[in-house]
């Protein structure tokens, strides 16, 4: 399990590969195509904005979604 971290996303635990994306993990809206133009899939990690479609895991994260956040709407995972 050494190549494994740990993901908290809104208080849900995954353990994922290190170097995964964390667009890889969840599935959103991509306006732009996952391709880091339209910044839309913004979100907190370990208290730092960041853009989930360019984000690799590398590390232990916490990620935090912004409710006011239409993209995340459909998600299965409980908003802060």
């Amino acid at each position: 399990m050494e190549n494994n971290v740990k993901v908290n996303i809104n208080g849900k635990i995954q353990f994922v590969r290190k170097g995964t994306l964390l667009k890889d993990i969840l599935d959103y809206e991509k306006p732009c195509g996952g391709h880091g133009l339209c910044g839309k899939c913004k979100v907190l990690i370990n208290g730092h904005n960041e853009l989930m479609c360019k984000y690799i895991i590398n590390s232990d994260i916490e990620v935090l979604f912004d409710e006011k956040n239409d993209i995340f709407s459909h998600l299965s995972i409980d908003k802060r």
